[in-house]
């Protein structure tokens, strides 16, 4: 299977995902992170390093998870 398949696959059922839940797959994680973490807190620094990924993106899911 070529990387493109792939990535298209993870791309459509990332959009399944979020038409079906009403979240993306890093709100998910990020979720997911803070359901697992000792009283259902984390800091940025945390979820960021958990999740790998910028503070700005990481920032922009959690101010989307405030708001939804």
């Amino acid at each position: 299977m070529d990387l493109r398949r792939i990535i298209r696959a993870v791309n459509l059922e990332g959009k399944r995902v979020e038409k079906s839940f009403g979240i993306s797959i890093p709100q998910y994680l990020c979720l997911r992170h803070l359901n697992e973490a000792p009283r259902f807190t984390a800091s940025m620094k945390e979820l960021k390093e958990a999740l790998q990924l910028n503070p700005s993106t990481i920032t922009g899911i959690v101010q989307r998870l405030e708001r939804g």
